[in-house]
């Protein structure tokens, strides 16, 4: 998701590797191998772009917090530092695989965001 490289650079670029290290190699690798295994992470890219406009710092009306506003019910999970925010997408969404609990995934907002 070029989107997510200018927004915050590295940051979600390093974040994204955490669904399926093998195949992705930053954002912008997400969407060249999607065929292989990088489907995980063009999803998790698409989804933080609708949940937070790609923005770290973000904070949801109840307290979520960073890329994938993560619900401070899920406690030390919630956290806006990028790697932990990403591990959070990656234990919740069952490594990519289960982005139901993501309203922005149940009401087909993230559609087209990369």
């Amino acid at each position: 998701c070029e989107t997510l490289i200018t927004v915050d650079g590295p940051q979600m670029a390093e974040a994204l590797k955490h669904f399926d290290m093998t195949l992705i190699r930053g954002a912008g690798a997400a969407s060249r191998h999607k065929d292989r295994g990088g489907a995980h992470a063009f999803m998790a890219a698409e989804i933080a772009m609708a949940e937070s406009s790609g923005r770290q710092f973000a904070t949801g009306p109840v307290g979520e917090r960073g890329y994938w506003q993560i619900n401070t019910n899920h406690g030390s999970l919630s956290t806006y530092d990028p790697l932990g925010n990403a591990k959070a997408a990656v234990i919740i969404s069952a490594n990519g695989t289960n982005w139901h609990p993501w309203t922005t995934f149940t009401s087909g907002a993230y559609r087209g965001r990369c």
